[in-house]
Parts: structure tokens; C-alpha cells; sequence
């Protein structure tokens, strides 16, 4: 039997198609193994966001290539899609653009009986002729293997912001139809999994591209109507995304909807927003935050900022620390920023200095950490359900409120994937404690 390893880097829409390669080709009698020094094939699923995690995917291949010198290594994802020929250079078998990604699973026992090649087979097309969306779902089995799946229901970017790679890589819009979606929602309910995310480059733009066109209000009522989730979540989803219609959805259900959402800024400051080509200002999530946190008192509010862009004074910082101070978010990704060749703020001529960009990202970090403490302090002695997950070595479980706080319960007869009432007790250094109640 071919033994397989996958290894995933970068987004959930990333995770969601290097599981549906592994699930499927496991259906189609390939043995899955976790140790890449035991594969025929090893499958390796790359980002590109910034120019480190390419140079992260090209450690990884040489990596695996001195562990297993025989295995058939396949490099696809983000990178291979951008930087084909200098990925070929790598020690690698096959080079596989997202446009081949779902014929993958079908392939690994053929390709594992051809062996290693003398040089590497690029299989890359351009991206913005592709209008096929490859849908890469993970093979259904007896059991789920975690509490929570996440479903991709759209793929592709035609925003362009001066700093991202993202629509050179993954192309233009394209929707999975509601049907298709629903489909895959229901079998993972099925089969037992208690929360659904739902993801994609461009989430707010599902639906513009099917014929008739669709809104993502509509799928999300669809979804809450027809799907049997008991916890629903949005990935990441940019302020310019959430129309009337989407926020009502949200806020008038939290019953289905969990108390979390993720709305990157990138910066507080407007004239830098202009220089990044983002689709919004300040005011728009100021207002968009301030008013999901009115509707939903529980609410956890993450986000991404970025740390030095080309051109950022120390006043247009400022703005950024200061409005970060004030707003209701309660949880940071903080990126120093990092030129990613193939995009204009790579060639953008004032870049900030090293030294000055890590000195304000450890601000925002810090900035980060007091407000996820205060956020967590607000619920100490409340009970907040809580999606058992993972048995921790104490005998506690660790799981994750609806507001995304990641609770350690302890308690008797707990299991995962269930559902408990936890009491928190306890927040210490990031990790917060809860007692099973009810």
C-alpha cells in the first residue's frame, strides 16, 4: 500500500485543501502516516504570503528529500502556483499549481510507482484564465477525526492590495454553489462535528460570480436554516465585506452564530489604508466594530495589523496604536511587515528600518496581550459553553468558548467534542481555567 504524508503550510483554505488531498486519497486505498521519513509520497502544501514562507516550503522540501531520499515529493499551493520555476530548482519530483490540486489524490499510487524523476514535472497554468474552482472537501469516514470543520466556500481576490500576493496566486472570485456547500455541511453534521467554519480568501464576495448572481447574507440563512450546525463561525472577513443584510444575519442569531469574528484593519491610519489599496477607511471599522460589539456584549473580536508598512511616520503609528487602544477588538495577529516580491509595496522606495519595524510590532504585540487579559478578566466567575477539544495531560480538557476564549475545563465525565457549561475561574499568563458546571 503507498503511505502518504501531507504537510500543510499557511491559511485555512490552505488546511481545508491539503486535508481533502490526504482524506481522499485514503479512500482510495493510499495509507496516510505522520512521519515523512516513512512516505512514498510526500505532498507539500505551500503559502506564499510573505517571501518567508516561501523560503519556509523550500527548508521543508530539502528537509524532507536528506530524511527520505526516495520518496516522491510533490510541491504545490501558493508558492508553486507564484514562483513555479524557481520552485522546480528545488528537490522536488513535481511542481502542481492550484489548478491541479484536486487530481492530486487520484494520482499519489501512480505516482509513487513511477519513483523519483530526474528533474522536476511543472504543472502550473495561469491562474486568471482558470475559472474552475477545485473543490477539495476531505473524504467522509465513520467518525470525525476533530470537533470542528472548516468548509471552503470560495476561493480567489480581485482586490490587490499594494502588499499581497493573494490574487496572483489563487486567481480571480469563484463561488462553490450553496448546494455544494450545504452538502458538505450536512455530511460533516452527520457524522457528528459540532461546529462549522466557513472560509475563503474573499468570503464577502461569495455569490457574485454564479449565475443567478448570490449574496453571502444568503448563504449564511441557508446555512443556519437547513444545515443542523450547532456553532457557526466566519473566517476572516475585511470590513468593506459586511453589508446590512450580513450584520443582521450575525447579530440577530447568536444562538447559531458564534460570538467571534475576525476583521482585519492592516492599519488605523487612513493615509497609510490609501498606500496599502485597502477598500475601506478608519471610520468604516470604527463603526462596523463598535456596532457588532453593541449587538453582541459577549462578542470576541480579532484582527490583523501590520507593523511598518512602506512610508508609516511614527505619527500614522500613533493613529494605529490608538485606535487599536480604544476599539472593542480583543484578540491581535500583529505582522511585521516583509516585502513580498511581486507586489508594489515591495518596490515601494521609503521602507521603514528593520529595527523600527520590530520595535513597533513588539508594541502592538504588548498592546495585544493587555487587551486579550482584560477581555478574558471580563468573564472570570460567568459560564460560557464550551467545545471540548483535547485532553490535556492533568486530565482537564482544553476547549474554546463561543467567543473563541480557549478554556481549560476540568470536571468529571468529560469527553471531547461535547458541549459543557464551564465556570471560569482563573486567567494566568494566557491560559484561562474553568470549571464544569451544570
Amino acid at each position: 500500500m503507498t503511505r502518504l504524508h501531507v504537510h500543510t503550510l499557511g491559511c485555512k483554505v490552505n488546511q481545508v485543501e491539503g486535508e481533502g488531498i490526504a482524506g481522499r486519497a485514503a479512500a482510495g486505498g493510499v495509507r496516510p502516516v505522520s512521519d515523512a521519513a516513512e512516505a512514498d509520497v510526500i505532498v507539500l502544501n505551500s503559502c506564499a504570503v510573505t517571501r518567508a514562507a516561501d523560503l519556509e516550503a523550500a527548508k521543508l522540501a530539502r528537509r524532507y528529500r536528506r530524511a527520505n531520499p526516495d520518496a516522491v515529493i510533490v510541491l504545490t499551493g501558493c508558492y508553486a502556483q507564484v514562483r513555479p520555476a524557481e520552485a522546480a530548482r528545488l528537490p522536488v519530483d513535481y511542481v502542481v499549481g492550484h489548478g491541479g490540486k484536486d487530481a492530486l489524490a487520484g494520482e499519489i499510487a501512480a505516482m509513487a510507482a513511477r519513483g523519483r524523476r530526474a528533474s522536476a514535472e511543472v504543472r502550473v497554468a495561469p491562474i486568471y484564465r482558470d475559472r474552475r474552482l477545485p473543490v477539495l472537501p476531505p473524504e467522509p469516514g465513520p467518525a470525525p477525526d476533530r470537533t470542528r470543520r472548516i468548509v471552503k466556500v470560495q476561493d480567489g481576490c480581485d482586490v490587490f492590495c499594494s502588499f499581497c500576493i493573494v490574487p496572483h496566486a489563487r486567481g480571480l472570485p469563484r463561488s462553490i454553489p450553496a448546494e455544494a456547500a450545504l452538502a458538505e455541511i450536512a455530511g460533516h453534521v452527520a457524522r457528528g462535528v459540532r461546529e462549522i467554519v466557513l472560509t475563503g480568501p474573499h468570503i464577502g464576495s461569495w455569490g457574485r460570480d454564479l449565475s443567478p448572481p448570490d449574496t453571502l447574507a444568503s448563504l449564511l440563512r441557508r446555512v443556519r436554516l437547513e444545515g443542523g450546525v450547532s456553532r457557526l463561525r466566519l473566517s476572516s472577513m475585511e470590513p468593506s465585506e459586511f453589508d446590512d443584510a450580513v450584520i443582521d444575519e450575525i447579530s440577530r442569531h447568536a444562538d447559531v452564530y458564534c460570538e467571534h469574528l475576525h476583521v482585519p484593519l492592516q492599519s488605523g491610519s487612513d493615509a497609510v489604508l490609501r498606500r496599502m489599496r485597502r477598500p475601506y477607511d478608519t471610520a468604516r471599522f470604527r463603526d462596523l466594530t463598535e456596532r457588532f460589539a453593541r449587538a453582541l456584549p459577549r462578542l470576541g473580536l480579532g484582527t490583523d495589523v501590520i507593523a511598518g508598512f512602506p512610508g508609516e511616520t511614527r505619527a500614522e503609528f500613533e493613529e494605529t496604536y490608538t485606535l487599536l487602544e480604544a476599539s472593542p477588538v480583543s484578540f491581535f495577529h500583529v505582522f511585521p511587515f516583509s516585502p513580498r516580491p511581486g507586489t508594489p509595496a515591495a518596490k515601494h522606495p521609503n521602507q521603514v528600518p528593520t529595527p523600527l519595524i520590530r520595535a513597533r510590532a513588539a508594541r502592538l504585540r504588548a498592546l495585544g496581550l493587555r487587551k486579550a487579559r482584560e477581555f478574558y478578566g471580563r468573564f472570570m466567575g460567568e459560564r460560557l459553553e464550551v467545545l471540548l477539544e483535547t485532553r490535556l495531560d492533568d486530565g482537564c480538557y482544553r476547549g474554546y468558548s463561543r467567543n473563541y476564549i480557549p478554556v481549560e475545563v476540568s470536571g468529571e465525565r468529560l469527553a471531547a467534542n461535547t458541549l459543557v457549561q464551564a465556570k471560569l475561574v482563573s486567567a494566568v499568563e494566557g491560559r484561562v481555567r474553568g470549571e464544569a458546571v451544570g
